[in-house]
Order: C-alpha cells, then structure tokens, then sequence
C-alpha cells in the first residue's frame, strides 16, 4: 500500500501523542492518543482517545474515545461547511451529547463547548482564527490518515477521509 502521508505525521505517530498547537487568539487545540488507538471489530475503522483542548479545560473530557476516523471525516465536513458558507457550523461527537459550535466572523472563529446531557450547557468559549482551527482539522485528519496507512486500514471511511483531506 502506498503510503499517503509524510514522514512527519509518522514520526508524530511514533511518538504516541498528536498534538496540534494553535497560536492565534487562543491556545485551542485537538489532542489524540495515538497508543489509545483500537482497530474497530469490522477492521476498517478505529476508535481513540481525541479531546479538544481551550486554555486548561478538556472537551468532552480528556480521556474521551471516540470513533476517530469517523469524526475526521465529520469535522473536515463540517469545517469546510463554516469555510463555504462564512455562517455557522457544528463539530459532533459520535458518542454522547456533546458538540462545538462555532460562528466565523471574518477571520475569527468563535467557538463553544456544549454540554447538552440534560439541559443545554455551554462549558467554555474560545476565539480562534479561522487558519488555526483549519490547521486542527487538517492536522487531526492527516495523522488518522498516517495510523491508517501504518496500519493498512483500508475501506470507504479512509478514501472518503482522504478525498476530504486534500480538498482543505
């Protein structure tokens, strides 16, 4: 299988912690444990550790796992839904009642953190230029897409993330 991503993202992976920094307006980020990483029974997706990051305060929770490959997908999606439209935008999680939403205004994007267990909750907001949060998105998809290949975790899921991948 060929291998689609650089050696940057596979020596990250080797490291066992992905961790994309953002620098403008706040310190947001998405952060993923790659040792967290499980091959899904069906042996074409995965699951890991992923928690959005704001200041010190994890979303939805610093160990949180979750269907990565599939949130890749979703939040590159969505992401391209706040770039085209320059409205708003949701980042879900596959499991649980827990999303992001964020409002671009220009080249900021204010984000939210909601907790919606019972009654809708906004845990944290946060501002983010718009080219940090593509940056986290990107990135985030581009490691899932580097542990594939590593992994050779093939099937409709990994083209779809990587077709979206190279639009961004």
């Amino acid at each position: 299988m060929a291998q689609h991503c650089d050696q940057n993202y596979r020596n990250r992976l080797s490291k066992g912690v992905v961790t994309v920094n953002a620098t403008q307006l706040e310190d947001v980020r998405i952060e993923t444990r790659v040792e967290s990483y499980q091959l899904t029974s069906s042996g074409n997706g995965c699951t890991g550790i992923i928690a959005w990051k704001a200041g010190g305060e994890y979303f939805p929770d610093e160990r949180w796992n979750d269907f990565i490959l599939v949130l890749a997908r979703w939040w590159l999606s969505s992401l391209n839904e706040l770039l085209g439209s320059g409205g708003s935008t949701v980042f879900q999680f596959m499991d649980g009642p827990f999303y992001i939403e964020c409002v671009r205004t220009g080249t900021e994007v204010q984000g939210k953190f909601i907790d919606d267990r019972r009654n809708r909750r906004i845990v944290s907001d946060w501002k983010l230029s718009v080219s940090g949060l593509t940056e986290q998105v990107t990135e985030f998809s581009k490691s899932i897409l580097a542990y594939c290949d590593q992994n050779n975790i093939s099937g409709s899921d990994v083209e779809e993330l990587r077709r979206a991948t190279e639009v961004v």
